[in-house]
């Protein structure tokens, strides 16, 4: 298992305006004109863009102490603080797991439609599919988690993190 920062990914030219998937976010982009014969350059529209792999790996490594592991195995990407899981995210890439504070906030989340069922993980947990939801909402959420797996450090790991200042 490696564990370091995760390095940002590249952009090129072919993927700069999509996410993974292939929804515009913005950027430039072309169309025909009204003869459809030639291509104008032009501003594509900004959309309400979903969240991205890249977008919870910002989230996450700006976080004290936050370090990515990935799993050379090919299985789950995880985002650590000390030696605990706070975010997780699986191969398919739609979504990311996180911790709640006890079984009945996951199961509320996954009652009024927030989050589903995290696959294999403890009850406790819950996956926020990335369709639908904005950046705020899965901030907030990978930060309760944060917070969450921090709290149960050591106070000695908690001091060696650095100052936090929780979201309100």
């Amino acid at each position: 298992m490696e564990t370091k920062n995760r390095p940002a990914r590249e952009v090129s030219a072919g993927n700069a305006g999509n996410n993974a998937n292939g929804h515009v976010h913005k950027g430039i982009g072309s169309r025909s004109d009204a003869t459809g014969s030639s291509l104008v350059c032009t501003r594509a529209p900004v959309q309400d863009a979903l969240m991205t792999r890249e977008d919870i790996d910002t989230i996450c490594a700006a976080l004290p102490g936050a370090h990515f592991a990935n799993h050379s195995d090919g299985g789950l990407d995880a985002w650590k603080v000390g030696d605990k899981m706070f975010a997780c995210i699986g191969l398919s890439g739609d979504g990311v797991s996180v911790k709640c504070a006890d079984v009945q906030s996951a199961e509320f989340l996954i009652e009024i439609g927030a989050a589903i069922k995290a696959p294999y993980f403890h009850r406790s947990w819950v996956r926020v599919m990335f369709a639908d939801k904005d950046a705020d909402e899965v901030s907030e959420r990978i930060h309760a988690s944060y917070g969450l797996i921090r709290s149960s450090l050591t106070k000695k790991a908690q001091a060696a993190l650095g100052p936090w200042l929780q979201k309100q």
